[in-house]
């Protein structure tokens, strides 16, 4: 064990009081440098008062009152340790006063003993810390599978020169002309591929791993620095995603590790990409090889049984609510394994496109990508349309002259939690769990006023403009006097119904009036650059939402509804009929796009992000893009500690409770490039 006075942190760079940690022999450290990478069990030293005790030995619920600043302290220890290592989970010891309990954290939440005297019951302290130092590297919960690089060691020195510039790296800027000969072996390399990883080698306190990832009769191994994108949270699926370099080939790829649910019913990201490549559906992720690292996340095998709760893998069903036969499911526990994605390609983020039309141009490509997998055999739905999820793939393209360029296409991405319509029979319409799919300033005002009802393509096709709308606004300039209210007002909000969060009444009034206000009277309008003439942007939006609108005027009149359900073809006239027509499948959504995309485009209409200035509402959008709608609106109010009830004993003297984690220091970007 080794204690320091001083430590470093990574958010402030300022000095603060450490308390402890246990380290393997040989790698104690010999400065005053925490090394999280090296760290095998977190060690807190607190006051004797109760309020330091973050948990209740009776309910096994984390207290109320629990201050702070305990919990951000814990937060820290435990959310440097984890992104830095590949760990399954971590042992922390807390000690208040001459009281003393263990705690094991992983991604489905936390384990921890009855609090003990260890002052009266030394032989208990004893036994937890000689007991620990007996268990292998895997007992102590490291993972198996990632070996970390060590300076000197070949894999090290391969890094460091693949990070090196060359000159043969591609330029991005779309049209660049590329010779016939570019990159390593032929292969020609992006350079801004080539510097996203040497950005992820250069701090000295992130560690480097070699990850195996399974395929096909063994496994692949991949090299890897700091996570480019890195999911909040301690409880949870832990996402990271990271520019690799293939071992064998020394290419450059994209490595996804994660959490994935542990369900018959949740298919394996990889199993449905290579699916939609056996479709050739174009647009998607090109898959390399993925696979489940046979690591469970074990916090949920611990909960209570006498509160009705279910300890089995259906854990999904632990608390009904309303009557024993409610087909609404309670998922905040979840069974969770660790799994691995490796795909061909590094993207760039959405919002580094360079002006409306390559805007517009990259979506349209990711609504063919929903157009070819929905109208494919395998009949799929995305369920989570999202700005995040549509991302930009520079390519090298041929041009009909016959010489090659670098090209910009839109890829549809996180294909996880995809369904198929073949699926969407009675069973699947009656099993619905609470937990709604898709993210809150994109999801459709249907979909989130009837959140037990299987999304329709309508509800997607919503979705993806929502995403024109919501990136048009904060990167095309318009007449928006107050682009943080609009945000806020039509993409943030949300009213509670049926305990889940309902559409709010900005998104809810927009596509039922078919009006997209600016500010009050102030109609909404995208500006034809330094002109100030209208944009072919509004084209898109107005008929598109004149689309819509036509859908909630026939969802807002049942008497109409089911005169046309009653009634033969032309018998009833209804204006609404044709427009909702146009969003029953993806062909006037292209042609829409196909027609604006034929026109000439300003180049100078994009603007810098206008939410800039609202730090307060930059952080609200990034955490509403990296989780589901809320399933209650107070829990949003609830802050950095969310409790959650029902818990109760396990086995023995340990206890289950399911504290949910969140970010305490800097951060890699949440996204997926840069």
């Amino acid at each position: 064990m080794v204690t320091a006075e001083k430590r470093w942190y990574v958010k402030s760079n300022e000095e603060s009081t450490v308390d402890a940690a246990l380290f393997p022999e040989a790698h104690v450290p010999a400065d005053a440098h925490p090394r999280w990478e090296r760290q095998r069990m977190v060690i807190q030293f607190r006051g004797s008062d109760i309020d330091n005790d973050p948990f209740d030995d009776e309910t096994g619920i984390p207290l109320d009152y629990w201050p702070k600043k305990v919990y951000q302290q814990l937060c820290e220890d435990i959310d440097h340790v984890f992104p830095r290592q590949q760990r399954t989970a971590l042992f922390v010891l807390l000690v208040s006063g001459t009281m003393a309990r263990i705690t094991r954290w992983d991604r489905s939440g936390t384990i921890f003993s009855d609090a003990f005297d260890f002052v009266e019951n030394p032989v208990a302290m004893r036994d937890i810390l000689w007991g620990f130092s007996l268990l292998s590297s895997e007992g102590q919960g490291l993972d198996p599978t990632a070996v970390l690089v060590e300076p000197g060691t070949e894999e090290y020195k391969t890094m460091d020169e693949l990070a090196r510039e060359r000159p043969t790296d591609l330029a991005l800027a779309e049209g660049t002309p590329v010779p016939d000969q570019a990159g390593d072996a032929g292969e020609p390399v992006f350079g801004y591929v080539r510097m996203m990883f040497a950005k992820s080698l250069r701090s000295p306190f992130w560690p480097r791993w070699k990850l195996s990832v399974p395929t096909t009769g063994g496994c692949k191994v991949y090299l890897v620095g700091m996570p480019i994108t890195l999911s909040p949270g301690i409880i949870g699926r832990g996402t990271r995603g990271y520019v690799a370099v293939d071992w064998e080939t020394k290419r450059f790829v994209w490595l996804k590790d994660t959490w994935r649910p542990n369900s018959p019913d949740a298919t394996p990201e990889g199993d449905m990409l290579k699916a939609l490549q056996d479709a050739h559906v174009r647009h998607v992720p090109v898959l390399e090889c993925h696979g489940d690292l046979d690591q469970d996340a074990l916090t949920s095998r611990y909960l209570y049984t006498s509160r009705g709760l279910r300890t089995d893998r259906s854990a999904g069903t632990k608390r009904r609510y309303g009557t024993d036969e409610s087909p609404i499911e309670d998922t905040r526990y979840r069974f969770l394994r660790h799994y691995r994605l490796v795909v061909r390609d590094v993207y760039l983020r959405l919002e580094r496109f360079t002006c409306g039309k390559q805007f517009v141009s990259l979506i349209r490509d990711a609504v063919l990508a929903h157009a070819d997998a929905y109208n494919s055999p395998l009949r799929l739905l995305h369920r989570d349309i999202s700005s995040g999820n549509i991302m930009i793939r520079p390519t090298i393209e041929t041009q009909a002259s016959g010489s090659r360029q670098v090209v910009w296409r839109g890829v549809l991405t996180d294909w996880e939690l995809a369904k198929s319509l073949h699926d969407n029979g009675q069973d699947s319409q009656t099993r619905r769990q609470i937990e709604r799919t898709g993210t809150l300033p994109f999801i459709s005002a249907y979909a989130l006023d009837h959140p037990l009802e299987p999304m329709k393509v309508e509800d997607e096709l919503e979705a993806f403009f929502h995403v024109l709308l919501f990136f048009g606004v904060r990167y095309l300039k318009n007449n928006a006097p107050d682009v943080q209210r609009f945000v806020h007002f039509i993409f943030l909000s949300y009213e509670t119904n049926w305990g889940m969060g309902g559409c709010g009444r900005g998104k809810s009034n927009m596509m039922r009036t078919g009006i997209v206000p600016a500010y009050g009277a102030l109609r909404l309008k995208f500006l034809n650059g330094a002109e100030n003439e209208q944009s072919p942007f509004n084209v898109l939006i107005g008929k598109a939402l004149e689309w819509f609108r036509a859908r909630y005027e026939l969802v807002d009149n049942p008497g109409l509804r089911k005169r046309l359900e009653g009634a033969k073809s032309g018998e009833v006239e209804a204006p609404c009929i044709s427009q909702v027509a146009k969003i029953s499948n993806h062909t006037a959504f292209l042609d829409l796009f196909d027609e604006l995309l034929a026109k000439e485009w300003p180049t100078g209409d994009k603007t810098k992000d206008q939410l800039d200035e609202d730090d307060e509402a930059q952080d609200v959008v990034a955490q509403l893009l990296l989780r589901a709608a809320p399933q209650v609106a107070a829990q949003q109010d609830q802050g950095r500690l969310s409790q959650l009830s029902g818990n109760g004993s396990g086995d023995g003297n340990e206890k289950a409770t399911g504290v949910v984690g969140d970010a305490c220091d800097e951060r890699p970007t949440k996204r997926r490039a840069t």
